[in-house]
């Protein structure tokens, strides 16, 4: 993949980066996981069509991008939302209940909301790459699912026509967003988060 990119684009490795988000609703890639997830012949080939795929695409996606992209600036802010909660220092279960009652939480946390933009010469929007210290791990039943930077991205992009919104996660080994197992608590989440990008856009 990366010499694909660098005999196409002269991009060397230290010019790309391929991020990832820890998902309980999203498919494995090659022997990743293999312990968590099902593991019979049918399972097996459908993980193997899929890693191929993915090796291939990176290559077209950089073809298709690098034609159609103008002059370009970049710019960043940073905002905060506080749906992550530490998980070593906070049971689950106790966790709605200290909410209600205004109880604080434990441990440390990181709700920094990193930006980055990249704006067309008239000044809209191409891109936008935000951040999150938290495991994307609100849902986990075996439906696909891009948790709750998946449902960020979606009204971020909504609300800005033509851009793509791309998700980074952050240092949040030891987070969780807590309550969870609901859908409705997942786009709660992605809300805060994409209303947390908004304000973190307007000081650019």
């Amino acid at each position: 993949m990366f010499e694909q990119l660098r005999t196409k684009f002269g991009l060397e490795r230290h010019q790309v980066m391929f991020t990832f988000s820890h998902n309980h609703c999203g498919p494995r890639l090659g022997d990743d996981l293999v312990d968590y997830y099902p593991v019979e012949a049918e399972q097996v080939k459908l993980v193997d069509e899929y890693t191929a795929l993915m090796s291939k695409r990176p290559s077209r996606w950089s073809a298709s991008r690098s034609r159609s992209l103008p002059p370009r600036a970049c710019g960043s802010a940073r905002a905060r939302t506080t749906f992550a909660v530490n998980r070593r220092n906070n049971r689950e279960a106790d966790v709605p209940g200290m909410l209600a009652k205004g109880t604080p939480l434990a441990g440390p946390v990181d709700h920094t909301v990193p930006v980055m933009t990249v704006t067309r010469p008239e000044g809209s929007l191409v891109a936008i790459l935000l951040g999150y210290a938290c495991h994307p791990t609100t849902l986990s039943f075996t439906t696909w699912c891009g948790d709750y930077p998946g449902f960020a991205q979606l009204e971020l992009e909504q609300d800005h026509p033509g851009a793509t919104a791309m998700f980074v996660n952050t240092c949040g080994g030891d987070q969780n967003p807590l309550p969870r197992r609901s859908v409705e608590l997942c786009r709660r989440y992605g809300h805060m988060l994409a209303v947390a990008v908004e304000e973190g856009m307007k000081q650019r």
